[in-house]
C-alpha cells in the first residue's frame, strides 16, 4: 500500500508513527536504530543538553579569571582578548566545517570523540605554563566544543525519532 498512491520511499510501510497519541508521521528509522523510549529520550536530550552546557561554560569561564591570568602570564588586555576570541573563533570555523564531515560518522560515537577531546583540550588548558601554551589548548577546546556543539545540534536536530 502506498501513501498517496505513490510508490517508493514514501510508502506508508516506510513510516512509522511516533507515538499512538500522535498523528505525525515519521520516517521509519534506518538501519539498526530503533525509537526510544520516553524516559530515554528525555535522559538523551538532558546529556546532550549537559554537553552544550559544559561548551558554553568553558567559553565564558575566561571572563571572571581576566585579572588572575594577565597577572600570572604577565599579558596585556590585547593579549588576553586574544585568549577569549580564540576559543570562539575555533569554536565557529570547526563546527561549521566539520558539521559537513561529521555527517558521516556514527553520531554517538563522535559525539564521544569529541567530549574527550574537548576533556583532554580543557584540561591542558588548566595545565598550561605560558601564554602562548594556553592559546593553542583554547584553540583546541574551542575547535573540539564547536563540532561537539555542530553533532549535538544535528543529533536534537534529527527529523527520525530514536536515531541518535
Amino acid at each position: 500500500m502506498t501513501a498517496g498512491g505513490r510508490e517508493g520511499p514514501l510508502a506508508r510501510e516506510n513510516f512509522n508513527v511516533t507515538s499512538p497519541r500522535s498523528s505525525q508521521v515519521r520516517p521509519a528509522a534506518a538501519g539498526k536504530h530503533h525509537a526510544l523510549t520516553p524516559g530515554r529520550e528525555r535522559a538523551t536530550l538532558l546529556t546532550l543538553a549537559a554537553v552544550q552546557f559544559t561548551h558554553i561554560l568553558d567559553f565564558m569561564i575566561m571572563m571572571p579569571l581576566g585579572a588572575q591570568l594577565m597577572e600570572v602570564f604577565q599579558i596585556s588586555p590585547a593579549q588576553f582578548t586574544q585568549l577569549v576570541a580564540s576559543y570562539g573563533f575555533a569554536a565557529a570555523i570547526s563546527g561549521l566545517a566539520g558539521g559537513f564531515v561529521l555527517d558521516r560518522f556514527d553520531r554517538k560515537r563522535s559525539l564521544v570523540v569529541l567530549y574527550a577531546g574537548f576533556g583532554l583540550a580543557t584540561l591542558a588548558c588548566a595545565l598550561a605554563p605560558t601564554h602562548h601554551t594556553l592559546i593553542l589548548a583554547r584553540l583546541a577546546a574551542g575547535a573540539f566544543g564547536g563540532l561537539a556543539a555542530s553533532m549535538v545540534t544535528a543529533m536534537v536536530g534529527t527529523p527520525t525519532a530514536g536515531t541518535f
